[in-house]
């Protein structure tokens, strides 16, 4: 839980810029029209976001290759 906070302390010190030109993470934006589900746009209608180009995600974790031990 610890590493969680820290984690998310770290993502509210950054810029929009650091946040998501940081090649993929933990920033990504995503062209709604190129939603490749179809329920996935459905959805976005029922929440009232069907009138936006992109979709954003902030990923709290860190990615990589999970570590043998």
């Amino acid at each position: 839980m610890q590493k969680l906070l820290a984690r998310i302390r770290d993502i509210e010190t950054m810029t929009i810029t650091e946040a998501f030109n940081n090649r993929d993470e933990p920033g990504k934006d995503y062209p709604i029209a190129d939603l490749p589900s179809r329920e996935a746009r459905e959805r976005l209608v029922e929440l009232g976001y069907d009138d936006e180009d992109n979709i954003s995600r902030l990923r709290v974790t860190r990615c990589g290759p999970k570590k043998h031990t």
